[in-house]
């Protein structure tokens, strides 16, 4: 019988002595009496806050006082872009084949387009990620299969416009989005108003683009 019981709460035993020993080791993320983030979690039941945060675009952050209550996502919050990042580098090429012509807000604005499709996280709009949204086929012709090649031929004849999208871009995302939340846009003068434009509000015009929110 003795050797019953043994058997029967070995395991009982055993889990506990488990749960003291990675109890002791539980920490959670809290601010210490400097506001600093301290990393006090490696348990595996801390929830989504207790745990560091590394940004798709090669920065990492925790959240501020804001976000601690209820996680940190990029549509939730302003974030800043990487330079070196394949994000950055489709959508700067994105903006200046797109919008090199545009005043600074009106690029910004096609910057925040791109973005608005991303937090839609839509497939044929391609995805959550700013590059896949730029690269989506038919979405933006600059990309086209037929027309790609031409974007590295006009950074080379006017590297100044190229440059110039460079000084602004990588903050585009702190600032509020000038156009309210919209997914598309065109330019009427030249496109007029294709079929699409019925499914859509118009927002805002800047520069010689129409922006349009998804109804």
């Amino acid at each position: 019988m003795a050797d019953v019981r043994f058997s029967v709460l070995s395991p009982l035993f055993w889990t506990a002595i488990w749960m003291m020993v990675n109890a002791a080791n539980c920490q959670i993320w809290s601010y210490d009496d400097e506001d600093e983030w301290q990393n006090e979690c490696s348990y595996p039941e801390c929830d989504d806050n207790s745990q560091p945060i590394t940004e798709d675009f090669g920065e990492s952050f925790l959240p501020d006082d804001g976000e601690r209550d209820q996680g940190f996502s990029e549509s939730s919050s302003g974030f800043g872009l990487d330079k070196n990042s394949w994000d950055y580098q489709i959508l700067h090429k994105t903006i200046f084949a797109e919008a090199r012509g545009e005043p600074e807000l009106g690029q910004q604005a096609v910057a925040w387009v791109i973005k608005n499709r991303a937090d839609q996280n839509q497939a044929y709009w391609g995805g959550n990620t700013i590059a896949g949204v730029c690269l989506q086929p038919f979405q933006f012709e600059c990309w086209n299969s037929d027309r790609s090649y031409l974007i590295d031929e006009a950074i080379r004849s006017d590297p100044e416009a190229f440059n110039a999208i460079d000084v602004w871009l990588p903050e585009v995302y702190l600032n509020p989005d000038p156009t309210d939340g919209a997914d598309h846009y065109n330019n009427p003068d030249k496109e007029g108003y294709p079929p699409w434009t019925s499914n859509v509000n118009p927002v805002i015009k800047i520069g010689n683009h129409q922006f349009y929110k998804s109804k």
